[in-house]
Formats: structure tokens, sequence, C-alpha cells
């Protein structure tokens, strides 16, 4: 809880795909171009069981709802399902004709849908493996398939332009969703399931009714393509990102402009909301992430730091903290009100993406073939931390002089990353001897507050 990291999940030989926590946050399951998926320990980063299948790359891993199950999608046309405790093969998904793009499962956990580039989804009974229905239509690759919240309906997006709406229960064509000019990216079904919101290559995201099939709205203002859509927890607007610059804010009944965000000087890779619907976060090309109000557009704070490319940025469960993945070869931690950066985590390559688990106790980072867990909480860049010299050992810079003391160490990058520390000459003497120094712009800062702060006896 202190910005330390708990562990480097090293196994995979080639690079990891993707990576998320259990439901219960205390697993990690990872997927890899080395064919495998893997399961760790949240806590220790200990490998608790190998998901090997035949010699194909796993696109994507994803526990059930209850975190008893993992479903894989692989390139040789299969997704399988295993057992999360031991990694036990329980079935293997088998009768696409192409690779399989996206495999997940619906809300109750009885039931997966895969996506495929054979131009079709299916469902299958997560028990036995059987297939419950094929989903025939689309022309082209299906990219992503997903179930409606209550798990009675499927959406499925295809680069054939359309999105397509299924009875989960037998398969059955509802709705065809035509208007898109280019491949469809992203389909997703708001939170009260009464409305789908799809992404296009082309300029435009679409708000179409969930039963019908009815074009709602068509969300223009963008001049670029759009890279990201995404509901607000209540499903009342939308944040789009794209390529323009700049994200915008819609309103989902009629499709109108709320709020266009345009500090970004580059690409906008991702826009989400904080989990009360406050505030927008959004990732750019131009090496910054941004906090916005959501409800006017106004910039609350610039996290400015990385030096290529930042790939994500995801809110803390309370809102307050952001962090972002960089092609830098850096993570990072920053507090959405002031931006100030907290944590600054070096990376052994590009990093694709930085989460936090659903307590909000760790972060998880994936990049190169790595996948690193680093324990986080609020108490540990806001508590005034004074370190005792005489309980104050080189070979323990990260453990506190007392219980209840807390700051934040990193050996990667080797320096204090707490932006509050009492710095005294022991203090400095003893990093001085493990080799280590502080970072000058928190020391400068540090310096200022211990003039000013009260001693412990």
């Amino acid at each position: 809880r202190d910005g330390r990291e708990v562990a480097t999940l090293r196994g995979h030989t080639d690079g990891v795909m993707s990576a998320s926590f259990s439901p219960d946050g205390t697993r990690i399951v990872t997927s890899s171009r080395d064919s495998t998926a893997r399961v760790w320990d949240a806590r220790d980063g200990r490998e608790v069981a190998v998901l090997e299948g035949p010699n194909s790359p796993v696109f994507s891993a994803s526990f059930s709802p209850d975190g008893t199950r993992i479903v894989t999608a692989s390139f040789d046309d299969t997704a399988r399902v295993w057992d999360a405790r031991d990694g036990r093969e329980i079935a293997a998904l088998k009768g696409h004709a192409n690779m399989v793009t996206s495999a997940s499962f619906s809300p109750d956990g009885t039931r997966i849908v895969t996506a495929s580039d054979d131009k079709t989804a299916r469902i299958w009974d997560i028990r036995d493996g059987r297939e419950i229905a094929t989903l025939r239509g689309h022309t082209d690759m299906v990219t992503s398939a997903s179930f409606s919240p209550d798990g009675t309906r499927i959406v499925t997006a295809s680069k054939d332009k359309t999105a397509r709406v299924w009875e989960a229960r037998d398969g059955r064509e509802v709705a065809i969703l035509k208007g898109h000019t280019d491949e469809v990216r992203s389909a997703a079904f708001s939170p009260d399931g009464t409305r789908i919101l799809t992404a296009s290559w082309e300029s435009t995201a679409r708000v179409w009714d969930a039963r019908d099939g009815r074009e709602i709205a068509a969300l223009k203002g963008h001049t670029n393509i759009v890279l990201s859509a995404a509901f607000s927890p209540d499903g009342t607007r939308i944040v789009t990102a794209s390529g323009d610059d700049t994200a915008r804010v819609w309103d989902v009944r009629d499709g109108r402009e709320l709020a266009a965000l345009k500090e970004h000087t580059y690409g906008v890779s991702t826009a989400s909301f904080s989990s009360d619907g406050t505030q927008i976060v959004t990732a750019s090309w131009d090496k910054t992430a941004r906090v916005w109000d959501a409800k006017d557009g106004r910039g609350i704070a610039v996290l400015k730091g990385h030096t290529d490319w930042v790939s994500s940025a995801a809110f803390s469960p309370d809102g307050t903290r952001v962090v972002t993945a960089g092609w830098d070869k850096t993570a990072r931690l920053w507090d959405a009100e002031t931006g100030r950066e907290l944590l600054r985590m070096a990376l052994p390559d590009r990093a694709g993406s930085a989460t936090f688990s659903p307590d909000g106790r760790y972060l998880l980072v994936a990049a190169g073939n790595e996948a690193q867990i680093i324990p986080f909480s609020r108490e540990a860049t806001a508590e005034l931390t004074f370190v005792r010299q005489e309980r104050f050992v080189a070979d323990e810079l990260a453990k506190s002089a007392k219980a209840g003391d807390l700051f934040a160490w990193n050996w990667q990058v080797k320096h204090w990353l707490t932006p509050e520390i009492a710095v005294t000459r022991d203090v400095r003497e003893a990093m001085a001897k493990a080799g280590t120094s502080l970072n000058p712009e928190i020391a400068r800062d540090a310096k200022a507050r211990s003039a000013a702060a009260p001693r412990r006896p």
C-alpha cells in the first residue's frame, strides 16, 4: 500500500496481451503471445497455474463473474474454459473456422459468447462446452461480442460496417444496426441495457435502441476516426475520443454535444468517466493525460511527465487518483485534482495498460513480457512521514519506523516518490549509503514542508 512493487509476474516468454484482476481482486490472469495464459496470486505475484493449450497466441483471458472459471480466446480458432484454481482445462469451445477475436461470459456465468474472423459469433454452455447457437449474418470479421446486462441479448460488431443484436437464448437475429460507413470497432450496451453505443473508423459514434435497432442519434462533430466511446455510469451521457485531438461529451437521448474537450495537441486514444460520473480522464499521443469536469468540459488537471505516447488512463475506484501507461516504459500515478505525479514505475518495455484492482489497493501494469503488481493506498501519498534515524536501515528503505508510518519508494527508479517527506540529515546520509537520491522536484517541496513540520518525540 506504499507504492512499492509487490511482484513482477515473470514467466511469459513473449508479449503480454492482456492482464486483469479477478472480481474479488485476489488473483490476476494474463494472456500472451507465448501460447499461454497464467494465473497469479495478487498478494505476492506467485504463479498459481499455467493455462497451456496448442501452440497459438492467446489474445485475451478473463474471469467469470464468480471468479471460478477463466475463458481464453486464441489464434487457433478455439476458445477454452479453465478452472481458475488449478488451471485444469474444463472445455475446448471448437467450431469456429478462423481465429477467435473475443470471448466473454454472460452476467450469470453460465454461458460464453465468442466472436471470430470466420464472420460468426457463437454461444456456448460453460458446463460442457456445448454450442448453443451460431450467430450468422455478418459478411466480414466479427470484432467483438458481448451480453446485455441482464444476459438476454447479445450485440456484435463487425468489419462489415454493421452491428447486430441477437437473442441470447436461441441466437435469433433481432436487429441490424446499419448506418456506419466504415468498420464498426466496438459495440456496447448501456448500463440499463436499453441502448447500444457503436464506434467506427469513420468520424462518428452512434446510439441505438437495443430493442428494435432503431438509430436514436448519430454523434457527429469529430473530424477524424473515433478511437473509443463509453457510457457514463448512469447511462445518460457518452464520451468519445478521436484522432482529431479532441474528446467530446454527448447526451444519450438526442445526441446533442454537451462539451468538447479540446486542449490536447495530438490524437486522443482513450476517454472514460470516473465511477461517480463527475469527471473524465483522457489519454493522448501528445504525451499527456488530462482530467476534465464531465458537466461543462472544463479542464481540471494536466498529467504531464510522460516522454512518449500515453496509451491508457484510468481512475481509481474512488476517483481521487489516475494511473497512466506510456510508451516511455513507465506507468505513473497522479492526483486527479491537482495533476501532481505521485508515483513513477519504471518498466521493461512500453506499457500497454495500467489499471486498479476492484478495491483500489493495487495497480496492475502490463509491459512487454511482464506484468507488475504495485500496492497502493491513498494514505501512502497523503500522510506526512517521519523516519527516525535509529530505525532507518539502508537495507530496508521500504519499511517505516513505526506501524502506521507510510512512504513510497520504487527500487527501479531509485528515488522517493511520495510528495511529503520529512527531509533530515540522517535520512539523506542513509540514502547516500544505499546509493539512492531524492527526486529533485519532490526534494525541494519536501524540504519546505519539513522546516515547518512538528517532529515526533
